[in-house]
């Protein structure tokens, strides 16, 4: 109900659609570069994205910050960027360096994605923490108010949320190629021969347009997700204060 809630509240209040438009412009931005590396593997590639994607979460780790404050989608502006300077969200900042880094040994891959579950709930109560007054005294008490069945609802929450953006992303592509796919039956007015020899002779185009948008639409769709989660656990704490 919490991330129902906190959904609303993205899509809503001052500006909200200009700022979507930014965001999803700059989770667009990372999604096109990093699709265009997976599909284009090199060496300097593969260190363009890591520099992009060290980034990209430099801003993002102030800009969740924000919005655990603000409880709305916030402005883009340096804010985002100046806040993770602070000494608390830098530290939470470089400990996800490594954490997406690894993607690019397949062989520490998962065991990364693991250690970033495990770690999610803790890492994200420091930044809620330190929220509330941008004080750092306050950034490592949040998590003293979770127990052990807080924090596994938590992780699965998370999980839940990840699995959702997958599936979300899935469906949306499989909705345009299926647009698309009428739109070729129309145009060769229902020859199959026709429609096959459209299809067979645009595979690369396919193959790649499919990779853009999905990992275009995967960054915007796991960032909303993410930040929705956000919102999930800072009530979820401050719903047990008040029952408290």
């Amino acid at each position: 109900m919490n991330m129902l809630e906190g959904l609303k509240k993205l899509y809503k209040g001052e500006d909200a659609f200009q700022r979507h438009v930014t965001l999803f412009s700059i989770c667009g931005t990372f999604g096109l570069f990093e699709a265009y590396v997976q599909m284009n593997p090199g060496v300097w590639e593969n260190v363009g994205l890591s520099l992009y994607a060290v980034l990209f979460m430099f801003f993002f780790c102030g800009y969740e910050t924000l919005f655990l404050r603000e409880r709305e989608l916030p402005e883009v502006d340096l804010r985002a960027m100046k806040l993770t300077l602070n000494k608390v969200i830098f530290i939470v900042f470089l400990i996800g360096i490594p954490l997406y880094l690894s993607k690019f040994f397949p062989r520490y891959s998962q065991i990364a994605f693991f250690i970033e579950i495990l770690l999610a709930v803790p890492l994200t109560s420091i930044q809620a923490g330190f929220s509330y007054k941008f004080e750092e005294q306050d950034a490592f008490n949040f998590i003293k108010s979770f127990r052990f069945t807080d924090y596994l609802m938590l992780i699965l929450k998370r999980l839940w949320v990840i699995a959702c953006s997958y599936s979300l992303v899935f469906v949306a592509i499989f909705v345009l190629f299926f647009i698309a796919g009428l739109a070729i039956g129309f145009v060769s007015r229902g020859d199959v021969a026709d429609m096959q020899l459209i299809i067979s002779s645009q595979q690369d185009i396919i193959f790649r347009l499919s990779n853009y948008l999905a990992m275009i639409m995967m960054v915007y769709v796991l960032t909303i997700g993410t930040l929705v989660w956000d919102y999930e656990l800072i009530t979820t704490k401050e719903r047990k204060d008040e029952i408290c």
